[in-house]
């Protein structure tokens, strides 16, 4: 089984982080996400760091949330150490602030807000080639990415979703 892309998210935005793991999973993309993913008494920190060294690629959920998170800026600090593709996903019409300014400020984002089929689409097929080009050791350039509608200002209410059931 292939390495799970890491989903980095604002616990703020944790229904779309549901929404959007449980439908890259149906498309054969496997996840990694904190709150479902780390054990009960793991150690939290060495659990990122693994899931991160591990993964072929992170996916960045952003939103103002994300924006305002300590946490995300240390979770891309070690993405950029280990040279792992972060792709940037936008649920709301926000633009980088405060350290994910720095981090971001060159990458091109896919827009879920905007469209999400379409969006889902091609974020499944950017993943897949990611996982695919990990599996055998290819080192690639980040892909390259076409923001949906970059004029955007449609502002959306968290998904509905269904909760998962401990097994």
């Amino acid at each position: 089984m292939p390495s799970p892309i890491f989903i980095s998210h604002s616990s703020r935005d944790r229904d779309w982080a549901y929404r959007l793991i449980n439908d890259l999973e149906k498309r054969g993309v496997p996840c990694w996400i904190s709150s479902r993913d780390i054990e009960p008494g793991a150690d939290y920190q060495k659990s990122i760091v693994d899931a991160l060294e591990a993964a072929p690629a992170m996916v960045l959920l952003f939103s103002d949330h994300a924006n305002n998170s300590k946490e995300i800026p240390r979770e891309m600090a070690i993405a950029s150490g280990k040279s792992k593709p972060v792709i940037p996903v936008r649920i709301e019409d926000v633009v980088p602030r405060n350290a994910l300014e720095y981090s971001l400020t060159n990458s091109q984002f896919l827009d879920l807000f905007a469209n999400y089929e379409g969006t889902m689409t091609r974020l499944t097929e950017v993943l897949l080639r990611q996982i695919a080009a990990s599996k055998l050791h290819v080192s690639g350039a980040k892909p390259s990415i076409v923001v949906d509608n970059p004029a955007s200002t449609k502002t959306t209410t968290p998904p509905q979703t269904k909760k998962k059931s401990s097994a």
